[in-house]
């Protein structure tokens, strides 16, 4: 099977990259590995997440959907600070949708086609510094 995604642990947490197409049952294989594998979710330490969808293709309702609720259980495993980046509002407008209907943003940062995009995240992320 090829995943449409990769993260990597670091000092702060969880840097997330989707790329192409990505289905739900992408999504349900990585939301499982990440509490196999990631050390700040298994120990409930607090974490923060960048999200990377700039090479991803337009995000259905469905997958959106399936983000913004995980997104709320990685709040209560630990997640502070999250930014997701992406180079077009069109491809994640149902991700935006749907955050927005749940209404935990308060420590949640979108960047859209911002080309400091990657250095305003890390500032983020680690020191809470606004984008």
């Amino acid at each position: 099977m090829s995943l449409n995604y990769k993260f990597e642990q670091t000092n702060w947490g969880l840097d997330i990259t989707l790329k192409n197409h990505v289905c739900v049952k992408d999504l349900e294989h990585w939301f499982k590995k990440i509490f196999q594998d990631i050390d700040h979710v298994k120990l409930n330490k607090r974490f923060h997440l960048i999200l990377r969808l700039d090479n991803v293709d337009p995000l259905c309702e469905e997958v959106c959907n399936f983000l913004a609720i995980a997104r709320v259980y990685l709040i209560g495993k630990g997640l502070q600070r999250s930014i997701i980046l992406s180079d077009s509002s069109a491809k994640i407008v149902h991700l935006l949708r749907a955050l927005n209907v749940i209404g935990i943003y308060h420590d949640q940062r979108i960047l859209i086609d911002d080309p400091k995009g990657n250095e305003k995240a890390m500032k983020w992320v680690e020191n809470g510094i606004e984008p």
